[in-house]
């Protein structure tokens, strides 16, 4: 629980030096444990591996994702291009409205590995036609349930989902 609030807080403030503390907290935790004579689990070397544990490495792989707030958006978009994936992330914001913004996220779909719906933050009336048009098309699609709509949520359905997104870029997209 401390790791994942750690992680949380590394994506609220990624430039906060003073949260390398809580990392070094989390050690002197697992020493005493070890010291009780139990397991311990293993830490990450530093802050940014915290944030990229567990998580592939991607190679070009193309996701999108509809739904999520700006800020999450904001905050995701440029981590995850950082470790491989192409990502088209339309949000409540920047999805438009009606038929023209399905039209455009549809076009999306027959270049997609893979399609993440953030349900919390999207409405059926556009989720539903995207996801049965991916499912047409045969992109693999994860909905994100709505108690899963932060980072660490996000993260942890990515990770998941992975391995459905690398089987589709292998078979390639027709």
């Amino acid at each position: 629980m401390a790791r994942e609030l750690l992680r949380n807080l590394l994506f609220l403030k990624p430039h906060d030096e003073s949260l390398a503390l809580y990392l070094e907290e989390l050690r002197a935790v697992g020493e005493g444990l070890k010291a009780l004579g139990e397991e311990a689990p293993r830490l990450p070397e530093s802050l940014g591996d915290l944030l990229e544990e567990d998580l592939p490495r991607f190679h070009g792989e193309h996701l999108l994702v509809v739904g999520g707030h700006t800020q999450l958006r904001s905050r995701l978009v440029p981590f995850l291009e950082a470790r491989g994936l192409k990502v088209d992330w339309y949000d409540a914001d920047s999805a438009g409205v009606g038929k023209e913004a399905l039209r455009r996220i549809q076009s999306r779909l027959e270049k997609a590995h893979g399609l993440m719906i953030v349900s919390s933050y999207v409405g059926h009336d556009l989720s539903e036609p995207v996801r049965l048009e991916a499912e047409r098309l045969g992109v693999p699609v994860y909905v994100i349930p709505g108690r899963a709509r932060g980072t660490t949520g996000f993260l942890r359905a990515l990770k998941a989902f992975a391995p459905e997104v690398f089987k589709k870029a292998l078979k390639g997209v027709q």
